[in-house]
């Protein structure tokens, strides 16, 4: 039986190795999705050698460029067919300087927001036809987040692992949000959430090469607190197989979330406002001149 998975951000980290779990299961086709066309050939040809019985198929696009990444995600319309699994997972950590996207909004609150909205958005017929499920990762750093409708992009004040934090709130806000819609529009598809905890990806330093800087920590210290990106990816894998009928948290069950196997973990409070969740919701799509058909 064939399945469907496309996956942002699959290039490196968590998003490499949700991949190569995915084209190791006979009937696959795995869409790795990202910007740099150089990496994604090699990410190509890595998992094509892990292949067994998988099929591994390419999208670039520009997370952070709504319009790269709307008229992408109707290329991949063609292409796909119905949608498995999509694992909204790409992101943006903590640039240092307020950096912005093509259409002007904060390149976090844009890549790891905004564009999976737009993402999403287009392809869910295609999840609900398969029921499917969306899967977004978040951060144990949504905690520390705040929704500033005040200051969304950063105008007024920019605060590095503010924006992140709210980024990644907004992760939580949107996939909690698309559950609701979907069980209201009495769709088949499933929007659940996870969190790698504490690994040892690129992450941590994509922020820091876009704006010219040195990395956030060194890599001796993150060596020995950080777990593997390969352990870090087993929340969102577990998301994709667990028993449920509507939206869960999956994330590290170690010490303060930071490492360890899968479990269910307790969102925090400011993720379950609804009312904060429906007017990000309404101003995403104003943002994006997106509108989701569900």
């Amino acid at each position: 039986m064939s399945m469907n998975v496309v996956i942002t951000g699959a290039t490196s980290g968590i998003g490499l190795q949700i991949a190569k779990h995915f084209v190791q299961i006979p009937g696959s086709v795995v869409f790795i999705c990202g910007r740099d066309e150089k990496k994604l050939g090699q990410a190509r040809v890595d998992l094509g050698k892990l292949a067994k019985g998988a099929e591994v198929e390419v999208a670039k696009f520009d997370l952070s460029d709504i319009g790269s990444t709307l008229m992408s995600a109707i290329e991949l319309r063609s292409r796909v067919g119905n949608v498995d699994l999509l694992f909204n997972n790409a992101g943006i950590m903590a640039p240092p300087v307020r950096l912005l996207s093509p259409q002007g909004f904060e390149v976090q609150f844009a890549t790891n927001h905004l564009g999976h909205f737009v993402l999403t958005a287009a392809l869910i017929d295609l999840v609900s036809e398969a029921k499917g499920r969306v899967i977004t990762t978040s951060s144990i750093m949504a905690k520390r987040g705040k929704i500033d409708f005040d200051n969304l992009n950063g105008e007024q004040s920019y605060s590095p692992w503010g924006a992140y934090s709210q980024s990644k709130l907004a992760n939580l806000l949107f996939a909690i949000e698309l559950d609701r819609r979907l069980k209201a529009a009495n769709s088949s598809a499933l929007s659940l959430s996870a969190h790698p905890g504490y690994s040892s990806t690129s992450l941590s330093s994509t922020g820091q090469k876009m704006a010219n800087a040195r990395a956030i920590t060194p890599k001796f210290i993150e060596a020995i607190i950080a777990q593997s990106a390969r352990k870090g990816a087993l929340p969102a894998i577990e998301a994709s197989q667990i028993d449920c009928d509507g939206w869960q948290y999956l994330g590290p069950r170690g010490p303060f979330e930071l490492r360890g196997r899968p479990t269910r973990v307790k969102p925090p409070e400011s993720a379950l406002d609804e009312e904060v969740a429906k007017n990000l919701w309404a101003i995403s799509e104003e943002l994006t001149e997106t509108k989701f058909e569900i």
